[in-house]
């Protein structure tokens, strides 16, 4: 341990990964209890499982229509983009619980 912090002391990287360390940790600490208490914990999961249909979509329309400037990476934006719209503009028209509306999704 004493050796960690005498290089801790001495390498101005190691001193900016603890910086950003500690930081990180107090930021995914925050926000980590708000999604909890939100109950928005299936947000992850749900753009994720989009953005795996955008990417796909995007692969399809580049190698078999012949859109060659279309990445798969544009279709996987797209995709992430609608879904969180879509998610949201369902939350506030439905009235329901966002985690319920998630799940359906």
């Amino acid at each position: 341990m004493g050796t960690f912090l005498a290089d801790v002391a001495r390498f101005p990287f190691l001193q900016h990964a603890l910086l950003a360390g500690v930081l990180a940790g107090v930021a995914c600490g925050v926000v980590g209890t708000w999604v909890v208490a939100r109950r928005i914990t299936y947000l992850a999961g749900g753009i994720a499982h989009s953005v795996l249909g955008g990417v796909g979509v995007a692969r399809y329309l580049q190698k078999v229509r012949g859109l060659e400037w279309l990445d798969p990476l544009y279709g996987a934006l797209a995709a992430a983009l609608g879904a969180a719209a879509l998610i949201g503009w369902v939350s506030l028209k439905a009235r329901e619980r966002e985690d319920t509306l998630i799940s359906a999704m």
